[in-house]
């Protein structure tokens, strides 16, 4: 799809484009002992361009390798990348431009992909514990399943191609998002097309912009972790206007200083609590007043000093990012609803049961947008797994499933009866309903057993029911 919303003039071209990143685990994945597994590099493409790349690993046990899959996709992306943008300034026609990238670049990542993963298994095989997370008949990059956003910035063309969730925004003058890449209508909250799937080229999707007609001061590329923290569903506009604004005012010293807390509060209990990683790319010779901000020299660098680009997320030491946070709040308001750093969140529509470490949790009341403490005393003692769907939060504890409101004065858990027992059990939404289910370790074989109960005002377990294979494991889970 090509984008050519207004007719203004080229943008100076004689400086290269910025490139900023920060990358910061989230919430649930820290009380689960997970790593971060989303992914981000940028590296410079000639004296002009510059390559980002973003990816987010998939979240369930199936996906045990879904951080190094990550780690390889924004590797052999911009690798990939790199060859396209050597050739950027041939390209006359913006359609031209789109079907080399879904013709050309988009099979040379899923072939690098699927080969780095193939090296990476071959140099360490999986282990028993692995092979026990492994559904049965699942092909190894299962294993590996990543998302992956990847922008290439040049003086003239902007191309974009994109598999699975996410969201690229462009930032007009004017404040107003560019969303260039089609929307993907199979993308529907709980599941995700992804690197790992048989049909992973036929499902990217890409974009290019023709910068000599579309101006825009940058781009920015999230993770999910990002958008789901937001409290307005129309999120992208609201926070292309910040960004507009401070991207006008401030250098991209400045930027890449605030980055990091952005993506923090973001991937914090009163966000998504989802890993969250961000590449912002600032368009050459964007004016602005740049004499009021700080220096921070180690969290920015320029794509035409390719010997010292950053191969990994910015990190920014501690001196640097308190004075950053004071610059902030003293300079201007990152605490609206719907702006770049987020203090309310969004009911998750999406997941699967997290592992609770002590007596309460969080969720997100709907009524409000707010983080609140849900308080887990009362439930049976050992292993606890909570899932919010909407108003309602379900755990399970002991050998039942438990269900509390999360709106409205507190009231006690109510026991929704007993679930399958088994050496694994899963808990999702299957809306309008929640699922239970047990089956052998790694979901090996077909003997799974579900209950299943309304997602919104329960009242009891329905019957259990045999099922072919883990209910909670279908398609590539975010």
């Amino acid at each position: 799809m090509s984008a050519d919303t207004s007719h203004e003039p080229p943008q100076d071209s004689r400086e290269p484009w910025a490139a900023l990143t920060a990358s910061q685990r989230g919430a649930a994945h820290q009380a689960s002992g997970l790593p971060n597994q989303d992914a981000v590099q940028v590296r410079p493409a000639g004296p002009h361009a510059v390559i980002a790349a973003v990816a987010d690993g998939h979240g369930h046990r199936r996906h045990f390798r879904s951080a190094r899959g990550a780690a390889l996709a924004v590797t052999v992306a911009c690798e990939a990348a790199a060859e396209l943008a050597s050739r950027l300034d041939a390209f006359e026609a913006a359609e031209q431009l789109e079907s080399e990238a879904l013709g050309t670049l988009v099979p040379a990542i899923t072939g690098r992909w699927r080969a780095a993963v193939a090296g990476d298994l071959a140099d360490q095989p999986f282990t028993d514990q692995e092979q026990a997370s492994r559904a049965r008949g699942d092909d190894p990059l299962i294993a590996y399943g990543s998302t992956l956003l990847l922008a290439v910035a040049g003086r003239r063309w902007l191309v974009l191609v994109q598999i699975g969730d996410g969201d690229i925004v462009g930032i007009q003058p004017d404040g107003q998002a560019l969303l260039p890449v089609p929307s993907d209508p199979s993308l529907d909250g709980l599941q995700t097309t992804s690197l790992c799937g048989p049909r992973a080229e036929e499902e990217f999707r890409a974009a290019v912009v023709d910068l000599s007609r579309t101006a825009l001061l940058g781009v920015l590329l999230a993770t999910d972790g990002y958008g789901n923290a937001q409290a307005a569903d129309a999120w992208a506009d609201a926070v292309s206007t910040d960004l507009a604004g401070l991207i006008a005012g401030h250098p991209p010293e400045w930027l890449a200083a605030q980055l990091p807390t952005w993506a923090s509060r973001c991937a914090s209990a009163d966000g998504s609590a989802d890993d969250t990683t961000l590449a912002l790319l600032i368009a050459p010779s964007v004016p602005g007043d740049r004499s009021k901000a700080p220096t921070v020299p180690a969290a920015v660098e320029r794509a035409a000093r390719p010997a010292a680009w950053p191969r990994r997320p910015v990190v920014i030491g501690l001196a640097a990012v308190l004075i950053a946070a004071a610059a902030a709040f003293a300079a201007i308001q990152l605490g609206a609803k719907s702006g770049p750093a987020p203090t309310a969140c969004s009911p998750p529509s999406s997941g699967i049961g997290a592992p609770v470490a002590g007596d309460a949790t969080t969720a997100c009341d709907p009524r409000t947008h707010r983080t609140v403490t849900i308080t887990l005393h009362g439930l049976p003692a050992g292993k606890r797994v909570a899932l919010q769907v909407g108003s309602s939060m379900f755990v399970v504890a002991g050998s039942a499933l438990w269900w509390s409101p999360v709106s409205g004065p507190a009231s006690g858990w109510t026991d929704l009866g007993r679930i399958p027992a088994g050496a694994q059990q899963e808990l999702c939404p299957a809306p309008p309903a929640v699922v239970a289910a047990a089956g052998p370790a790694g979901g090996v074989g077909a003997s799974w057993t579900e209950v299943r109960v309304a997602a919104e005002s329960p009242t009891r377990v329905g019957p259990p029911r045999r099922v072919a294979g883990d209910p909670c494991t279908l398609g590539h889970s975010r």
